[in-house]
């Protein structure tokens, strides 16, 4: 589905690349350099730059987000647009829309070894299960 497609990529971003939510919600077709793999920002929370390489991890969750998913007629350069017309930034992925879905993701995958790579609130999670402490 669109959104399934939307949440991998999302996901993606988050995991392979360790990128803050603010990020993502602000990433552009700008920054991407698909001829030398390359995503370049400048991150919202320090406003320093940052470049990262486009791993296939990410790139074809990307590529596939960009062919079949995000709307094509459109000028905004922003990745994460709206599905339908009048289309606008999506600016609707939130933190707790985008914690929620990893979330959900998380435990029904059982891939309790990602928390070594994601810097998850605990107060997010609830109650922290025993494994963790």
């Amino acid at each position: 589905t669109k959104q399934g497609k939307e949440d991998y990529l999302i996901i993606s971003l988050i995991c392979y690349l360790g990128l803050r939510i603010s990020d993502i919600i602000n990433l552009k077709l700008s920054n991407i350099d698909f001829d030398n793999n390359i995503i370049s920002i400048i991150q919202y929370k320090t406003d320093k730059k940052l470049v990262l390489p486009l791993i296939d991890k990410v790139k074809y969750p990307l590529l596939d987000y960009l062919k079949n998913v995000r709307p094509n007629d459109t000028e905004l350069d922003y990745i994460f647009i709206t599905f339908e017309k009048p289309y606008r930034h999506h600016i609707e992925l939130t933190k707790h829309w985008i914690y929620v879905k990893f979330l959900d993701t998380f435990f029904r995958t059982n891939s309790f070894t990602v928390f070594k790579f994601i810097p998850i609130p605990l107060f997010v999670m609830g109650p922290q299960p025993s494994f963790i402490t």
